[in-house]
């Protein structure tokens, strides 16, 4: 054991296992009890229905395209969110192995998805801050706890949410920060896979991860002219031992990985929108737009310092602490070695280029240094990237200087009386200009704090005694727990602000927003309908504020159809200006069916919709766009036509006994007894009571009370929290759930489970379930159009009893096709024999694969002393 720890794997291995106990020491709340959301109103939102997706595509067939469930193509996610990101492949892969040893499969995938996360964002950061930490110290002991101590408290905003770009910084900036120091080819090839890794897990951040990686890189060149000055001669610089294999190589990768991303933007899209992405990818030169346009705060002084001290909630992304700034500044003050200048120049470039552009417009030398020298010019958010993390990331090298320096003071080591002044002189300057812009008892904790550094300072400066010295340590070390504790009262506060009930499912999806915690990936079940209430003012691009609220979670409004579940994608372009549609939304409000059969139709005319709605025939007209005139369409309505009336639903019944028998089993769970009852092979695995489905007032479940009474339950979605509530297979597949009250249960009385029958016409059998590949069994009473409320796209393809059909353009913006009477199989497909699957399947692989070696490669170049 002793051995593996001294090597640099188990070194790192080590503090990261530390690293984790650390976690859930402080947070037990969401890696214990389980009882409070991980998956908020923040960015984690954005990555929880990912990994969601990507869990249910090893039980849905693979990689897919398209997601009917939110009509839309799923290849705009994989093009921002980056889908197989690393931590979301981890989450996804855990579950997967795990799910067969589990009779709870959606809880289980709650916890999976909290732990697996979580941990996998800390690798990566927590190897990127201990490599990074290891350029400045050799101490095993401070790199340990330094390591540690940044990773798990300083990183809040890297932590408590989902943009996992920001932990990637870390270790990027090792990688350049070693090719300057170096002049190696391993680093440089280490440094160019290393960006290429990132944009490959998450295309549109890693973009905007750029922006700081660039000005790391303008540093290095600076640092290396003007402050080692040591060039070696050109014969000796990296590419003297050029290796032609090793740069083949490492081009091809990057070309794998970035292929699927490039050919999604550049082409054979003109059917898909990217809604306002244009504005969010790049920005050609613009002196105008560079200089004014940016908005963020934290060059002043001022913001600075106050941003980093803000123990409000909202100000959680910033607050590292005063002791962390201060022994920052012990670093940039008392440390004598040329390699903080690296990254003091880092923090001043970065600093004036996220300067307020006014009054002098210091920021104005490195937009320009951008304008000229980035590749990718400025995309908006990549300032606020740089401003939340790189910041925090620069200033640690610097702190672990200081503890160094400090830890000398301690030990009799004495500095000159100039640089004690210059120190307090920037603790004075920074506390005065800041503290204004704190909340009162920030200020209070920071203005005694400072006069207490102050006073301890002054005593060494003028006496220099054993009795000063560890006063001063004992000090800043005081306020280093101080720090770490409120550091953890801040995260306690932000879990405070998203906690929810225990395992909350609301058991009526039409009142608005339902969470998706506790669907199981393993079912998803197949939505034969939807409802159509728009609320949200932007027709093409869901995005905060366009009436998106701030309760959206990682959910699907129930009453908005067409949405993604982190309303974050456009809708397909065949669906562009429903909101302002009153035709439209008519038409979705009176034909809610996902399938339907129309007896007769008629050619498509402007008017010829709205006709089909107020003559209230949803579903027995059908208007066909046929501009080639092949299918001999008119205008003319069939005279024996009569409204649209419900279709009566035919029920199959199951009927137990609320007691232990070999069908159905109950526990206790809490104030509530939990009643289990076994379907029967033969119902059909598509049905759940979920918030994919309105119709799920066609499951229903009754119980007789002890009193003799039948009471119907009400149905939900996920663990059950509330008497006399039902679940049917998101808990279990296969399995109804019921939920009494614990002194009430109704022991040895009946129960009666009904479910649309598989007789009914319409669906009778979905014998394919995937998001690109759709099979059912099909029951048609007449001949007539069949129509399937998919937009219409080129990339279609229908099978009919094994041979493709002709679809078309109906109803504006769905697709449909004749079919006959009778029972038919049919298969609709989306873009079957695109080659962008397995491009995407390269490139997830890649990516995870390169992120691996790229922190192994990092640990084995760097030896740890003994």
């Amino acid at each position: 054991m002793k051995k593996y720890l001294q090597s640099p794997l188990g070194f790192v291995s080590a503090i990261f296992v530390t690293a984790i106990l650390v976690y859930i020491c402080i947070y037990p709340e969401i890696f214990l009890s389980f009882k409070t959301s991980f998956t908020s109103w923040n960015d984690i939102c954005v990555e929880y229905p990912p990994v969601f997706a990507l869990t249910s595509f090893f039980y849905q067939g693979g990689l897919q395209l398209w997601d009917f469930f939110a009509q839309m193509p799923y290849f705009h996610s994989y093009d921002t969110l980056g889908l197989f990101k690393f931590p979301n492949v981890v989450s996804a892969v855990t579950y997967y192995l795990l799910n067969p040893f589990t009779s709870d499969s959606a809880r289980l995938f709650h916890h999976v998805f909290t732990w697996g996360y979580l941990f996998s964002i800390l690798l990566v950061r927590l190897v990127g801050i201990f490599l990074l930490l290891r350029l400045v110290t050799r101490n095993r002991i401070i790199l340990a706890v330094s390591t540690v101590i940044f990773s798990v408290f300083c990183c809040q905003i890297a932590a408590m949410d989902g943009a996992f770009y920001r932990n990637y910084m870390p270790l990027g900036a090792y990688f350049v920060i070693r090719l300057f120091q170096t002049l190696e080819l391993r680093f440089l090839i280490a440094s160019f896979l290393y960006m290429v890794v990132v944009m490959g897990n998450e295309p549109l951040h890693g973009s905007y991860m750029y922006l700081p990686i660039h000005f790391l890189i303008i540093a290095g060149v600076l640092w290396r002219f003007f402050i080692e000055k040591d060039l070696p001669a050109p014969q000796h610089l990296f590419w003297h031992n050029w290796k032609w294999r090793d740069a083949i190589w490492t081009f091809v990768v990057a070309f794998l990985i970035l292929a699927p991303y490039a050919y999604i933007v550049q082409f054979g899209f003109p059917d898909f929108a990217f809604g306002q992405q244009d504005s969010r990818i790049g920005h050609p030169f613009s002196p105008q737009w560079y200089f004014h346009n940016p908005n963020v705060e934290l060059g002043s002084p001022r913001l600075f310092f106050s941003k980093f001290l803000n123990m409000q909630v909202l100000g959680i992304e910033f607050y590292v602490g005063l002791s962390f700034i201060f022994l920052a500044m012990a670093g940039m003050v008392f440390n004598r070695t040329k390699l903080k200048w690296y990254f003091i120049i880092a923090i001043m470039l970065l600093w004036m280029l996220s300067f307020p552009r006014e009054g002098l417009n210091i920021g104005i030398l490195a937009h320009w240094i951008n304008a000229l020298t980035n590749p990718l010019k400025t995309i908006p958010r990549s300032y606020e990237a740089t401003c939340q993390s790189m910041f925090t990331y620069l200033l640690m090298p610097l702190a672990v200087m200081g503890v160094e320096a400090i830890g000398a003071l301690f030990k009799g080591q004495q500095y000159s009386n100039t640089s004690w002044r210059l120190l307090a002189i920037m603790l004075l300057a920074l506390v005065i200009n800041g503290l204004s812009l704190l909340p009162v008892e920030v200020n209070i904790y920071v203005t005694i704090s400072a006069v207490l550094l102050l006073a301890a300072m002054g005593w060494v400066h003028w006496r220099n005694t054993p009795a000063a010295r560890n006063g001063l340590v004992t000090l800043i070390g005081l306020l280093a727990v101080i720090d770490v504790l409120l550091i953890v009262h801040q995260g306690k506060n932000f879990i405070d602000v998203v906690e929810r009930k225990p395992f909350i499912i609301d058991a009526a999806p039409q009142a608005g927003l339902v969470e998706s915690d506790f669907v199981n990936p393993s079912i998803f079940p197949y939505r034969t309908s939807y409802l159509s209430n728009f609320s949200y003012r932007d027709e093409v691009y869901l995005w905060f504020p366009h009436g998106l609220s701030s309760d959206v979670h990682h959910v699907i409004n129930q009453q908005l159809n067409f949405t993604w579940m982190n309303g974050m994608n456009p809708r397909h372009i065949s669906f562009a200006g429903w909101i302002h549609n009153p035709v439209m939304l008519n038409y979705l409000n009176q034909n809610g069916e996902f399938m339907f059969m129309a007896k007769s139709v008629i050619r498509a005319t402007p008017d010829g919709l709205n006709r089909i709605i107020t003559a209230g025939m949803a579903r027995q007209v059908v208007e066909v766009e046929d501009p080639e005139g092949i299918l001999g369409l008119t205008d003319q309505w069939p005279a024996n036509l009569s409204k649209t009336e419900n279709d009566n639903i035919q029920y199959s019944q199951i009927v137990g006994v609320l007691d232990e028998t070999e069908q159905s089993y109950y526990r206790l769970r809490g104030d509530l007894m939990v009643y289990s009852l076994r379907l029967p092979p033969s119902f059909p695995d598509h049905l759940a009571s979920s918030w994919f489905m309105p119709e799920q007032k066609n499951l229903r479940f009754f119980a007789e009370l002890t009193d003799g009474k039948w009471r119907e339950m009400v149905g939900a979605q996920g663990e059950l929290i509330r008497p006399y509530t039902f679940d049917v297979q998101n808990i279990k597949k296969g399995e109804l759930k019921a939920a009494f009250p614990k002194d009430e249960f109704p022991f040895r009385k009946r129960c009666a489970f009904l479910y649309p029958s598989p007789n009914n016409p319409g669906v009778a059998q979905v014998w394919r379930k995937q998001f690109d590949n759709l099979g059912v069994i099909y029951r048609a009473t007449k001949d007539g159009w069949f129509v399937a409320h998919y937009p219409y796209d080129r990339k279609w393809r229908i099978l009919v009893d094994g041979n493709q059909v002709q679809y078309y353009r109906v109803n504006e913006s769905f697709i449909g096709f004749p079919l006959t009477r009778g029972e038919h199989k049919i298969l609709i497909q989306y873009w079957p024999h695109s080659p962008l699957r397995i491009m995407l399947l390269i490139s997830a692989l890649l990516t995870t694969c390169g992120l691996l070696l790229l922190i192994r490669k990092g640990i084995q170049w760097e030896r740890i002393a003994s």
